[in-house]
């Protein structure tokens, strides 16, 4: 079989061995590729030709892939081309062409389309699980539209360009939100941009606009949806059914409460004051300060300290703990009498304190709107510093002023709510 060679009497597996094309001998010896691309195949000696066509099928799209590689040192490095400038240390002259073997040798470490976000991912171990997932769902939709490997040179920016505008409109005449796109394309391009930075290629991409969207509004629940809400929660008693009782009155997001402490949770639920601190010492990874706050629990609390410890458990290395609020609500639809989202809980907090005029100061350091007056330093220190504080106090008033159709509901029309 063409290419296939016994390196020697010993060898028992054949290698794939082809000369450099005749204009890049000197680049690859530069490179150090010496004078013939050569790779193993793992195939027997004694293979069957179908084994052995498989192994110089490889072996030919391997060459195909060093070959652009080397054709990309001549436009990048300086290899081969005759100039009057004095030359730099380290060029020389053979056969009549001028070469960097440094610069050489450094271009061809340089990694192609194809390969680009492996190596992204080798030097960002910390993408991993559904972000690495993502990332890689949206690069092999882009990558799809590239049908041949391409050395990462600059001239290379008209088929990146070519690939993203073939993408994008796909994408749309699919019935993709323009924000979903976006979302796409951003994934791509810091890999991109990355890559041109790193390996100083030079890119810059130009991106075509993309039309205008209106998001679908996610609507708050109305006062008897939350009512069925709160019913069918503490019905279901588990740990998903206590996360949607903490997120209804304080606006908390699935990772939130994903990122909780059990233990600091069971202890501030126990106090005079039952609360939940979002951003205390424990949680380093809250989205912004803003986002810091204090949650008092008016509602479903037996519900929450039984099992929203169990449910912060489960939650650890979920990759997305949205998808079970959200399947959740789902299957309950009918109970509810609304389809609807976890994020829209958010939403119907924030409803609900418009509607009793709530105090906006208190409103935020519950939910973590910017404007709460929140001393940062009273949540690092989590329930030990707010156990004791007037402001505790005033939070847990607040709460249950925006819930106060909830309490009634569960205290009974003829009772007073405190």
């Amino acid at each position: 079989m063409k290419y296939l060679k016994q390196s020697s009497k010993r060898h028992r597996t054949l290698t794939y061995q082809r000369a450099w094309p005749a204009e890049l001998k000197d680049a690859a010896r530069a490179a150090g590729k010496g004078s013939l691309f050569t790779i193993p195949t793992g195939v027997s000696v004694d293979a069957n030709e179908v084994r052995q066509a498989v192994a110089k099928q490889i072996g030919d799209a391997e060459f195909s892939k060093a070959v652009a590689l080397l054709r990309a040192v001549e436009k990048q490095a300086g290899y081969g081309l005759v100039t009057n400038v004095s030359i730099n240390r380290g060029a020389k002259r053979r056969s009549g062409k001028l070469y960097n073997k440094e610069a050489a040798s450094r271009a061809t470490k340089v990694p192609t389309l194809y390969q680009l976000l492996s190596h992204w991912f080798q030097l960002h171990p910390e993408a991993a699980g559904k972000a690495k997932e993502t990332r890689q769902r949206h690069w092999d939709e882009w990558i799809s539209y590239i049908p041949q490997d391409y050395a990462c040179i600059r001239s290379t920016i008209d088929v990146i360009h070519s690939a993203f505008d073939a993408m994008q409109d796909a994408m749309l005449t699919r019935g993709c939100a323009p924000s979903t796109v976006a979302r796409c394309r951003n994934s791509v391009s810091g890999v991109l941009t990355w890559a041109s930075a790193e390996y100083r290629i030079g890119w810059h991409l130009e991106l075509k606009r993309l039309p205008k969207h209106s998001p679908t509004t996610k609507m708050p629940l109305t006062p008897e949806q939350q009512t069925r809400l709160l019913a069918t929660c503490e019905a279901d008693g588990d740990g998903t059914a206590a996360m949607l009782a903490l997120m209804l009155q304080g606006g908390l997001m699935p990772s939130e409460i994903q990122r909780l402490d059990k233990d600091a949770v069971a202890e501030s639920l126990a106090t005079d004051v039952p609360h939940v601190v979002i951003g205390a010492a424990a949680d380093t990874q809250t989205k912004t300060a803003a986002r810091r706050r204090v949650v008092p629990v008016v509602i479903g609390l037996p519900l929450i300290q039984q099992s929203l410890g169990q449910a912060i458990s489960d939650l650890q290395g979920t990759a997305d703990p949205s998808a079970r609020i959200n399947k959740r609500l789902r299957s309950r639809k009918e109970n509810v009498g609304v389809k609807t989202t976890g994020h829209a809980l958010r939403h119907t907090f924030r409803a609900n304190a418009v509607a009793c005029g709530a105090n906006h100061m208190h409103v935020a350091a519950i939910a973590g709107w910017s404007g709460s007056g929140i001393n940062p330093v009273m949540l690092r220190y989590g329930s030990e510093g707010l156990s004791q504080s007037a402001l505790l106090h005033a939070l847990a008033a607040a709460s249950r002023e925006i819930h106060w159709h909830l309490l009634r509901e569960v205290a009974g029309e003829g009772e007073t709510v405190v």
